[in-house]
């Protein structure tokens, strides 16, 4: 019987999820099980699990009610350590993961490198055979190089900065925003090639779907030749047989 599930992240194409589930019969669900990540947990009230790999006792001590939010009744909180006080916290099962990607080095662990693709490999590793991903938005202006805003949500009470904060500075960030996007693209491959039918919420910039689509070197091809790759006004005409 086949299964699927829908993978919540806190990027802008979220939104379209909302609507997408709106739209079904008054917030009925699109698919058998949903995930969602940090502050996107208890902004959606129906989901089956949450994911926060961030350490949640240092979480906890600076930001007490994100914590707190995240323990919700009977919704496993995944995350790199599980702590008994923490209702609910499951330890990610990494080895099991990386046994069943069975990736070869350095592929192994170049997608480990936020919490979105963590949730993305544990889908392929438990072989739903759907998969939708709202949220998976990448970007300069999403906050990746805004210092002030690295500084005001992540220091401590004390204004000390975690040491992972160094590797969102400008001149470490050599891609065009949160690390991230290129994983989950690789991950969107992986799951393909499985025979998981992916589906990406309409205007994400996840693998350039928010840009007109066309393939590169046949950008006078209409879409007479190849179908869907031009928006309707900018057909060009088709010339004569």
């Amino acid at each position: 019987m086949s299964k699927s599930v829908a993978l919540l992240a806190m990027g802008p194409s979220l939104i379209g999820y909302l609507a997408m589930t709106s739209a079904n019969n008054r917030n009925a669900r699109v698919t058998d099980k949903v995930w969602a990540l940090n502050a996107a947990a208890y902004w959606i009230n129906d989901i089956d699990r949450a994911f926060s790999m961030d350490d949640l006792q240092r979480d906890k001590e600076n930001w007490p009610g994100y914590v707190e939010g995240l323990q919700r009744p009977g919704i496993p909180l995944y995350s790199s350590r599980a702590y008994p006080e923490i209702k609910g916290s499951v330890e990610y099962p990494l080895e099991e993961v990386h046994t069943a990607l069975a990736l070869p080095p350095p592929w192994d662990k170049q997608w480990m490198d936020n919490t979105a693709n963590y949730m993305l490999a544990l889908a392929i590793t438990e072989e739903y055979d759907s998969i939708i991903l709202a949220g998976y938005d990448y970007g300069r202006d999403l906050y990746g190089l805004n210092p002030r805003y690295l500084r005001e949500m992540f220091c401590d009470l004390k204004g000390n900065e975690p040491a992972w904060m160094a590797l969102y500075r400008e001149k470490s960030m050599k891609g065009d925003g949160e690390p991230g996007a290129h994983s989950s693209a690789f991950l969107c491959g992986i799951a393909v090639s499985r025979g998981i039918k992916v589906t990406v919420i309409p205007g994400t910039r996840l693998m350039n779907y928010d840009r007109a689509g066309f393939l590169y070197g046949y950008q006078e091809v209409p879409d007479w030749a190849w179908p869907g790759m031009w928006p309707l006004e900018d057909v060009p005409e088709r010339p004569p047989e």
